[in-house]
């Protein structure tokens, strides 16, 4: 069910539009995530979301909101969530179409900053391919 709900949002995104997401899904979103600290999964579902968001938007006022959850999400207490986080912002970097000076002045620093101090292995191997991929 999460994996059918996070495949919609990219539609929904393009029949909704960027206002009524920001102004009516994504605050609810965030308050799922806040309200989430001890539910690893709900996190996950919700940055898998913004990850779809943000290939959905490319540019614009809600594609910066959702980049800065998904950056967010590489500093979660649980590697599992950094780890999707990662693999959302690797999404986006390798689009190509997404905001590209967003990636490079906002997402690239936020990833060396987490890779300096990831203990996982696994995080810091995705960290490592986000920034060989910017």
């Amino acid at each position: 069910v999460r994996y059918a709900c996070v495949g919609g949002v990219s539609k929904l995104c393009l029949v909704a539009g960027d206002d009524w997401i920001v102004q009516s899904l994504l605050p609810q979103h965030i308050k799922i995530y806040e309200l989430s600290s001890n539910a690893y999964l709900m996190r996950m579902t919700i940055l898998r979301a913004h990850a779809e968001m943000a290939t959905a938007t490319k540019t614009g006022h809600l594609f910066f909101q959702v980049i800065d959850q998904l950056l967010r999400g590489i500093v979660d207490k649980v590697a599992n969530v950094r780890m999707v986080a990662s693999m959302g912002l690797l999404k986006v970097i390798k689009d190509g179409e997404c905001d590209q000076d967003v990636i490079a002045s906002k997402v690239k620093p936020a990833i060396e900053q987490a890779l300096a101090s990831e203990e996982d292995i696994d995080c810091q191997h995705l960290f490592s391919d986000c920034l060989n991929a910017c």
